[in-house]
């Protein structure tokens, strides 16, 4: 249901800019943008191995701070999203398990009493009326 979310919408807002997987634990960071925060975190990690400046791996311009905020509006509208999806794969489970697909006729079968009746069922089967 996760990669339903972001495919059926074309819904490339609730993928991480790193990983580009649905995220969920999206986290803000100084530069604004949302990230998953075991990407962003690696992300800060390597950086501070080579300079104790930080740079936004998407606008290059060096991080103010490291300190990554809990985006729970991202994350709950993340969870509505995939819940959504669900939701609609099992109506349409439910629906395709009860209603005949396109082309498929139906019969009501009857009990028939009498020899001619049974005749009469078999023709209609075989003849598809």
């Amino acid at each position: 249901a996760e990669f339903e979310v972001a495919e059926k919408e074309n819904n490339t807002k609730w993928l991480c800019p790193l990983s580009r997987k649905l995220m969920r634990d999206p986290v803000l960071a100084a530069d604004g943008h949302t990230y998953e925060r075991a990407y962003i975190t690696a992300h800060i990690e390597e950086q501070q191995k080579h300079s104790s400046l930080v740079r936004s791996p998407i606008t290059e311009r060096p991080l103010p701070h490291t300190t990554l905020n809990p985006n729970h509006l991202i994350r709950m509208a993340i969870k509505d999203a995939v819940n959504q999806v669900k939701k609609e794969k099992e109506a349409e489970s439910q629906k395709s398990s009860v209603t005949p697909s396109k082309g498929v006729k139906t019969h009501t079968l009857q009990y028939p009493h009498t020899r001619t009746a049974q005749l009469d069922a078999k023709r209609e089967m075989r003849d598809g009326e």
